[in-house]
């Protein structure tokens, strides 16, 4: 499959996993920070997306927390811990397999999550974002194969006539470039 079909089957699933993800605050009171959206999200939406025969046919295809190749210019570390990740097949990792642990395997997708709460010290969480972007942006610049997606999720902002404590914003990076607002939810 090529590289362009297989973005647009991954784009296809993410869409429908952020949408039922969002569409599941309607009308509800929960309080959670970032690493409970992002396991929520996984769990309870990413997960159920998996299918055989298709481009996320497992649940071992998806991590949290967990290994990525740097980017050369980017950091002194080989590797940084990424929110979400999304491997290309099952039960995979950065490591290479002869045991001197380098980095050397990309994921199809990363994810890079900032959550946006009442109460919370941050003051701008766009600053903190900006620092995920520009990491997202270096990294899928040395992984023409790869994608990655920022995602901002505000409980401050959202109207409540909507019935959704929250607004959902999604930015597709490829190649270095920015699709701002790749999805954005309530629209």
């Amino acid at each position: 499959m090529k590289a362009s079909a297989i973005h647009a089957d991954l784009d296809q699933i993410l869409q429908g996993a952020f949408t039922a993800f969002h569409d599941g605050f309607a009308g509800e009171s929960w309080l959670g920070k970032e690493r409970d959206c992002v396991n929520r999200f996984v769990m309870g939406y990413l997960v159920a997306a998996c299918s055989p025969g298709r481009l996320l046919e497992h649940p071992t295809q998806i991590s949290i927390e967990v290994a990525v190749k740097q980017p050369p210019w980017v950091g002194e570390k080989k590797t940084a811990p990424k929110d979400v990740v999304i491997w290309s097949k099952p039960f995979m990792s950065c490591w290479n397999q002869n045991g001197d642990w380098n980095a050397v395997h990309a994921p199809l997708a990363v994810i890079e999550w900032k959550i946006h709460r009442l109460g919370t010290r941050k003051r701008n969480p766009e600053r903190d974002l900006e620092g995920d972007r520009n990491w997202v942006r270096a990294f899928s610049r040395e992984n023409r194969g790869s994608v990655g997606y920022s995602v901002f999720l505000d409980f401050t902002r959202a109207g409540k006539s909507s019935g959704n404590p929250c607004e959902l914003a999604v930015s597709r990076c490829h190649a270095g470039k920015w699709q701002d607002a790749w999805l954005k939810l309530p629209e």
